[in-house]
């Protein structure tokens, strides 16, 4: 499947969810909605996959209280946080 970004920006982006997944830190995302329009959300990472060709990051977003995915070319920005979430659930 072709990316809908490049190699090193894929890669920077797992880089970044790993870091934050192994440090159990949140992380401040801006993200292009399906119509186009930025929203911030603190996000938990839980694991970063491939479904259909596309990558996502699985996680709990605190904004709206519920788990929920992002497509990662989708993700304007992201920061890690200094601030530690409890993680709800293991993931292998």
């Amino acid at each position: 499947f072709p990316l809908a970004m490049s190699r090193e920006e894929l890669y920077s982006r797992f880089v970044v969810f790993t870091k934050a997944m192994n440090e159990s830190k949140k992380c401040l995302i801006v993200y292009l909605s399906a119509h186009n329009k930025e929203k911030k959300h603190i996000i938990h990472p839980y694991k970063v996959f491939v479904y259909n060709g596309s990558w996502f990051v699985l996680c709990w977003n605190e904004t709206v209280n519920e788990f929920g995915y992002f497509k990662l070319n989708r993700i304007m920005s992201i920061e890690i946080t200094e601030d530690l979430f409890v993680p709800l659930l293991k993931l292998n």
